[in-house]
């Protein structure tokens, strides 16, 4: 009866340590999920905020721009370099009227120019010419554009919208493989201005300022700001990713109902859009006046372990009392050969 019991009493310790180890990988898991998510929403949140101050500062660049053209007697082609040279994310900045047709020739720092050499680099096209080396140097910071980009270009300016409210962003847009691609734009009240024939410009209209950018440096921008072990996309107001390895695919296990705040997300694998088979943690945060938002994101294996290496200890304590007992007791059986007095 002693063996038995002295088993029965083991068997019960071992279990009640295996239930520890249970109880304590539980824990571990609600712990780790809490603190991920709250490492998420902060840097969903950071990120939010500073793309909406990164396009608020373009944004301001582009109005100001288009106040100028108000209300500056320069010539159009000198305000339009001004604008050009005032931030190295501008790839084409345009002036077109109330029908979309371009008023002067866009500004850009052209493909072909920048092939040939150093000093043509520097030349952004479409501009008044002359300049300093400064001014040269400073242009070689722009992306290069195609001339075939230019009609591109201007048929993604959102003309209407910008001339009913003032500002506008275009919907994000491809170009074959390279982009997303957007256009600021801003309208101003049309002064003495007239077409390139000649003729002037309708009085009391409204023309348009645009501005293109690239979205890949400003997606970088947000992950090296945001850093830490998780991903950092940008969705536009569908939830698809701007950018990446699959663009404009659409994130699953979002929406429809867009949150004011950023909310904690559970995403199920997104192998089609090209961001893993495997389930992930997240928090999505709005970009409120541009209807975008940023979505942090890790897998769930990644952030919410299986078992704590304190669960692992009490697990394997579990089995090592188990099998020292089975082992001890089975010497201590009568009929075992390691009885003495067998």
């Amino acid at each position: 009866m002693r063996p038995r019991f002295a088993l029965l009493v083991l068997v019960l310790a071992a279990g009640s340590l295996a239930a520890a180890a249970f109880a304590g990988a539980q824990r571990a898991r609600t712990v780790a999920r809490e603190r991920a998510t709250e490492r998420h929403l902060v840097a969903a949140r950071g990120a939010a905020a500073l793309c909406e101050v990164y396009l608020d500062t373009l944004a301001d660049t582009v109005r100001a721009a288009a106040r100028g053209f108000a209300a500056s007697p320069e010539p159009a082609e000198q305000r339009l370099r001004a604008l050009y040279e005032r931030s190295e994310h501008f790839r084409i900045v345009s002036v077109v009227d109330e029908e979309g047709r371009s008023l002067r020739p866009p500004v850009h720092r052209d493909a072909a120019a920048a092939a040939i050499g150093p000093a043509a680099a520097g030349t952004a096209h479409g501009s008044a010419a002359g300049g300093t080396a400064a001014g040269d140097a400073a242009l070689r910071r722009h992306p290069t554009v195609g001339s075939a980009e230019l009609d591109e270009h201007l048929r993604a300016v959102p003309v209407d919208d910008a001339r009913r409210g003032g500002f506008a962003l275009s919907a994000p847009f491809m170009r074959g493989d390279r982009g997303p691609f957007v256009v600021l734009a801003a309208s101003y009240q049309v002064g003495g201005e007239s077409h390139p024939t000649g003729d002037p410009c309708h009085p009391g209209s409204r023309h348009v300022i645009a501005a293109e950018i690239a979205l890949d440096w400003l997606v970088a921008r947000l992950r090296v700001a945001t850093g830490g072990p998780h991903e950092v996309l940008l969705l536009d107001d569908q939830y698809r990713v701007l950018g990446g390895v699959a663009p404009f695919a659409k994130v699953g296990g979002l929406g429809p109902v867009r949150s004011p705040q950023a909310v904690a997300v559970e995403l199920p694998g997104q192998a089609a859009a090209g961001l893993g088979p495997e389930p992930a943690l997240g928090a999505l945060a709005p970009v409120p006046r541009y209807g975008w938002s940023v979505l942090v994101r890790a897998p769930r294996w990644r952030v919410v372990p299986v078992m704590s290496s304190l669960s692992i200890v009490w697990a394997a304590a579990s089995l090592v009392v188990l099998l020292g007992a089975a082992v001890a007791l089975a010497r201590r059986a009568p009929g075992s050969t390691s009885d003495p007095g067998a």
